[in-house]
């Protein structure tokens, strides 16, 4: 694209330029000349018209195109927050408060991790796994724990496996909310670093003599 608003138009202006100096200084060719001047000019007001359209329909393309993946990523987010509301609501149901006492921990770290993809959306691809497996299954895991309790089917062991499975996932919550911030840390090091080498150079940290 830019090369057509470059070379094709600067080669037209060349042209016009040139039939008018013949028009000025070649006898007989004036009218000839002037026509065909007042022609390649039109055409040149043209390609240059098609060229700036161009140019901003692809930014308003764009745009279009970004404003749809932040909805999407924003309607994925209320998604989310309808199968933390299931957790709670099953939660709140269960009879045995020891799991749910558990999964309440696991709700509020998930309610903070999408609190804070919500602030930070730069954040919301690094958070897919999380998003769109761990919260879902959660809802699952939950729901068929409620139901084995209220049909009284649990079998031996099941509530120990179900309080190991939370302690790993309250884990697993607790190193993805940490990983939301890696970049801060590293930035956050880097300059503190930066200004001790600062301080060094310039002899502000001068080891105390014994």
């Amino acid at each position: 694209m830019r090369e057509h608003l470059s070379g094709g138009p600067l080669s037209l202006i060349a042209v016009i330029v040139i039939l008018v100096l013949a028009a000025l200084f070649i006898p007989g060719a004036g009218k000839i000349a002037f026509v065909l001047t007042v022609l390649l000019t039109l055409f040149l007001i043209v390609v240059l018209a098609i060229g700036v359209w161009a140019v901003l329909d692809g930014k308003k393309q764009a745009e279009m195109r970004r404003a749809l993946r932040a909805q999407g990523r924003l309607d994925e987010l209320e998604g989310n927050r309808k199968e933390l509301s299931e957790i709670r609501l099953t939660l709140m149901s269960m009879d045995d408060k020891e799991i749910s006492g558990k999964g309440m921990e696991i709700y509020n770290q998930a309610g903070t991790i999408l609190d804070t993809i919500r602030k930070q959306p730069e954040e919301i691809p690094r958070t897919v796994q999380f998003r769109r497996y761990y919260l879902p299954a959660l809802v699952r895991v939950f729901k068929q724990y409620r139901s084995l309790e209220q049909s009284n089917t649990l079998r031996e062991g099941d509530k120990e496996k179900l309080m190991a499975f939370l302690e790993d996932t309250r884990k697993a919550f607790d190193s993805q909310y940490q990983a939301l911030f890696n970049d801060e840390q590293f930035n956050m090091d880097v300059e503190i670093k930066t200004a001790r080498m600062i301080f060094e150079r310039e002899g502000h940290l001068k080891e105390e003599e014994s």
